[in-house]
């Protein structure tokens, strides 16, 4: 506002000078001021004229720079983004917002900020959609895997021209029945998706007391027995040999599965991954999760708990959802829990779960 005041004494004052020059010395100086009849006409003129003209420079001093803010706000409802011709205008060289665009400074200052904001979405919209593209032909992939070998072992067994053995019969058979786990696996994943994509949305969840340490005890032996994890090393650490919690039993084991799983996927064999459990105050309690695999960067930890984030390509030997870590970040916050990761190259990795105990 200053600004505008500024101006309008500025023009007042070349008005004024403007105008005294004119009938005080350029007039005269003509000879127009000698013919009485004709001076006061001549003086309307003259001051019609140079009103006209400082008005149009002073309303085309101020009022330029909104065609700028005009164009840039039509820009923005459109996606552009490139705002070097505007910056031009708008800013010196020195980056500072030029005399005449100062009126306007708040206005600049908050569609800059808007604009990076819009910006910064647009970038992060357009790396989820690229993301989802990959997920979706890494679960085409996934899907497709298990099912070729139901389908061939279903073949075998229905292959008239062999008789197979009672031992080769249970092999395919215990090979459809895994692999049908697999897919349903897959499918519980999907299936958490609208949870995922509506952060509003409430997870269900039904507390109940039980022995934590007990739970994870059995999680982790389910782990060892698994023969697709059998070049993973596991072990258990707990301060207490039993601590009961209100915990939902289901989501809190997906969670520490899906968890367990990524650690192994993405780290090379004979990874050795650490659990352990500590009771940090009368209310709350940390699970810790530590392998001395690869470690991760800081971009990947920023990406791990986002949808559709698988971290690899369908090439390896990954073969999840890239909903899984997601899904486990919104079942410890269904729990008022808390997830915090701690990572470094070529070190390893830990997750820390915090959990309320009541």
């Amino acid at each position: 506002m200053i600004y505008f005041i500024l101006g309008i004494i500025l023009w007042v004052c070349t008005m004024s000078i403007a105008m005294a020059v004119t009938i005080e010395i350029l007039l005269p100086s003509l000879g127009f001021m000698d013919d009485t009849p004709y001076a006061t006409l001549i003086v309307i003129i003259v001051f019609t004229l140079q009103l006209v003209t400082f008005s149009s420079l002073f309303a085309w001093y101020f009022a330029s720079p909104l065609w700028s803010i005009q164009k840039w706000i039509q820009h923005l409802t459109t996606g552009e983004f490139n705002e070097d011709i505007l910056d031009r205008k708008i800013y010196n060289k020195k980056g500072k917002i030029k005399l005449r665009y100062l009126i306007y400074k708040n206005i600049i200052v908050d569609l800059g900020v808007l604009h990076d904001n819009l910006q910064a979405t647009e970038q992060h919209r357009k790396k989820i959609d690229e993301a989802k593209l990959d997920w979706i032909a890494g679960i085409s992939h996934d899907l497709k895997t298990p099912l070729t070998y139901i389908n061939g072992y279903s073949t075998l067994l229905l292959n008239p021209s062999y008789e197979w053995s009672t031992e080769e019969q249970q092999t395919f058979v215990g090979e459809i029945a895994d692999k049908g786990q697999h897919i349903e696996e897959l499918i519980n994943d999907l299936q958490h998706v609208a949870l995922i994509d509506s952060p509003e949305q409430t997870v269900p969840i039904f507390l109940k007391a039980g022995d934590i340490v007990a739970v994870i005890q059995e999680v982790i032996e389910n782990f060892k027995m698994d023969p697709r994890y059998h070049d993973t090393q596991i072990f258990f650490e707990a301060e207490i040999e039993k601590l009961n919690i209100q915990f939902d039993q289901v989501l809190l084991k997906r969670s520490i599965q899906n968890i367990l799983v990524n650690t192994i996927v993405h780290n090379p064999p004979k990874t050795t991954i650490t659990f352990s459990i500590a009771q940090l105050s009368p209310t709350e309690i940390v699970l810790k999760i530590n392998d001395n695999g690869i470690g991760m960067e800081k971009e990947t930890i920023d990406q791990l708990f986002t949808k559709y984030y698988r971290g690899t390509t369908t090439a390896s030997k990954s073969s999840g959802t890239g909903l899984g870590l997601a899904i486990a970040y919104r079942f410890i916050q269904a729990h008022n829990g808390r997830i915090q990761v701690e990572s470094a190259l070529n070190i390893g990795t830990t997750f820390l779960i915090y959990l309320p105990k009541n």
